[in-house]
């Protein structure tokens, strides 16, 4: 006898809330009752709706991710500590508040990602009275060398090369 399917509905508000409190959807995968990851994913792919929610726990979980990095940062050294462990605490501190920055930027990158800005400008076109003065050179060059002109380029020659628009009319 096959187990009944799982219903999304009786999850979508658990898995959230515990996403949004900070879970991973593996730990929460982990908790006795609740479904895999892979039948979570298949939800979200499918459904919209949870997909919203989930998506929308995922920032709330980087925004928390975010404001633990002030709590360890503000983690006074503790007092007991020698030499070798005193540094081996702040490595660990360290490497808590990178790892809670990546993850934040990655949960949250409207927010806390980094700021790449592209900017892109591009001018298609040619100098007609550049082309036009050239060509007037080539061809009196070629009047006193008693030599025949060449021929001019054809249009589709110049827009191959780029001198020219594709479109006539730019």
């Amino acid at each position: 006898m096959s187990k009944p399917p799982i219903d999304p509905d009786d999850f979508v508000s658990i898995i959230c809330e515990k996403v949004g409190e900070g879970m991973s959807l593996s730990a929460v995968c982990r908790i006795p009752g609740m479904p895999g990851r892979t039948t979570i994913h298949g939800w979200i792919l499918k459904n919209p709706s949870f997909r919203a929610a989930y998506e929308q726990a995922v920032a709330l979980r980087g925004e928390l991710l975010a404001e633990e990095l002030e709590e360890i940062a503000d983690e006074p050294i503790p007092d007991d500590l020698d030499g070798p462990s005193r540094s081996a605490w702040i490595q660990r501190q360290r490497l808590r508040v990178d790892t809670r920055k990546w993850s934040a930027s990655k949960l949250a990158p409207k927010r806390y990602g980094d700021r790449v800005e592209i900017e892109s400008k591009h001018t298609v076109g040619f100098d007609l009275r550049g082309l036009l003065a050239a060509r007037e050179k080539q061809l009196q060059g070629a009047i006193f060398e008693h030599e025949a002109p060449q021929p001019a380029p054809k249009l589709e020659q110049l827009r191959t090369r780029g001198t020219i628009p594709l479109d006539p009319e730019n």
